[in-house]
């Protein structure tokens, strides 16, 4: 069910006053305001696409379904695209689909800036912007962020800690932003980041060969050699109901 009703929708200003609900009493063990860098169940590799949605998300959530997978969606509210909370656009159902078919949402910032880089009313506003499209879409905001650009100086984990976030980064880059005209390299960078024991993997969803040619190649490279892809917050032990907060 929607939190808002498009024509009622709360402005972010409003709304920023407003930080959801804390999930403190949830008794977790995922640190919060600590860059996480690895798995901690054995055996999963979480798979995470950064910097959606696009047009290219439905189809590699139509591939996910087949598989029978689940992944982490790193979402920039704010993008040239459009805002994802503007009801003229797809983004907001996309979004209801990614929750409703279990994969987790976490924030990537709304605008995508290096947070290093901000003062703290700027991370401020970038981490708070995104929460509150989030809860406009969803009712809820995410408890999981990874920083653009994986940059998070000392003040960018004092702020996140102070707004209760995991802070994700990893341990295998794909590196397909670089290489779509020929992902046989990002192939290479995801297969040697298995070997040297890696299980966080980087990729994008705004990308169309990322969901059409590496995505299925890492699906089918995982479950041959009996590895389980899963979403962040299963990677690490973490109850779904932990990786938001706000009205659900």
């Amino acid at each position: 069910m929607q939190f808002l009703i498009p024509a009622l929708l709360l402005s972010r200003t409003m709304l920023a006053g407003a930080h959801p609900a804390d999930t403190t009493n949830l008794g977790r063990s995922v640190p919060i305001g600590t860059l996480i860098t690895t798995c901690t169940v054995p055996g999963t590799i979480a798979l995470t696409f950064d910097d959606g949605p696009s047009i290219y998300t439905p189809q590699l959530l139509d591939l996910l379904a087949r598989y029978g997978v689940k992944a982490t969606f790193c979402i920039v509210g704010g993008a040239d695209r459009g805002h994802i909370d503007d009801w003229s656009q797809p983004w907001p159902s996309i979004l209801e689909r990614m929750h409703s078919e279990g994969h987790q949402l976490a924030s990537h910032t709304w605008t995508h800036a290096d947070l290093s880089t901000l003062t703290w009313d700027g991370m401020r506003t970038e981490i708070i912007d995104n929460e509150n499209a989030f809860l406009n879409v969803l009712g809820f905001a995410p408890t999981y962020l990874r920083p653009p650009y994986l940059s998070c100086n000392d003040g960018c984990m004092q702020i996140l800690a102070s707004l209760g976030y995991h802070v994700i980064s990893i341990d295998i880059d794909t590196k397909d932003y670089e290489n779509q005209q020929s992902l046989w390299v990002s192939r290479q960078n995801f297969e040697n980041g298995l070997r040297a024991g890696g299980n966080l993997v980087l990729s994008h969803d705004i990308f169309e060969q990322s969901v059409v040619t590496l995505a299925p190649y890492m699906l089918e490279t995982l479950l041959a050699r009996g590895l389980r892809p899963v979403t962040v917050g299963q990677c690490l032990g973490d109850a779904e109901a932990a990786w938001y907060r706000g009205p659900r």
